[in-house]
C-alpha cells in the first residue's frame, strides 16, 4: 500500500466517525402510581462515549438523588439508543427531575425534565 493510500484511508476514517451533532431526550412514562424514566441518545452518525444521570426524587420533606453512568455506543445514525430506563413510585405531591449528560464523538449534549405540574400564569 503506498503511503498516500494509507492518508486517504486514514483521512476516510475519521471523516466517517465525524458525529456533526448529539441529541438526548429524557421520556417519562407515567402508568397508576408508577413513572418510567428512560433516558435516550442519538446522532447524526455512529459514536461512542459516556454518560452520567442524576435523578433527584423530591416528595414532601423527603429527597433523594441517584447518579448513574456508563460507556455509549450509537451504531446507527439517527437511531434512538435507550441509556437507562428506571421505575420510581410516585404520589401526588412527588417530583422526579432528571438531568442527563452524554460526550460521544467529541461533542457534549445535555438534557433536562422533571414530572412538575406545569403552571399556568
Amino acid at each position: 500500500m503506498t503511503l498516500k493510500a494509507i492518508i486517504y484511508s486514514a483521512l476516510m476514517w475519521c471523516a466517517a466517525t465525524q458525529v456533526s451533532a448529539l441529541s438526548c431526550e429524557i421520556r417519562f412514562l407515567m402508568d397508576g402510581d408508577y413513572a418510567t424514566l428512560e433516558a435516550v441518545v442519538s446522532a447524526e452518525g455512529p459514536a461512542e462515549g459516556s454518560y452520567v444521570m442524576g435523578v433527584t426524587t423530591v416528595s414532601g420533606s423527603n429527597s433523594s438523588t441517584s447518579m448513574q453512568g456508563g460507556p455509549v455506543v450509537i451504531g446507527d445514525a439517527d437511531t434512538p439508543v435507550l441509556l437507562a430506563r428506571s421505575v420510581h413510585r410516585i404520589t401526588a405531591e412527588t417530583i422526579l427531575t432528571a438531568q442527563l449528560t452524554i460526550e460521544a464523538a467529541q461533542k457534549r449534549a445535555q438534557c433536562r425534565a422533571d414530572t412538575a405540574p406545569s403552571k399556568d400564569i
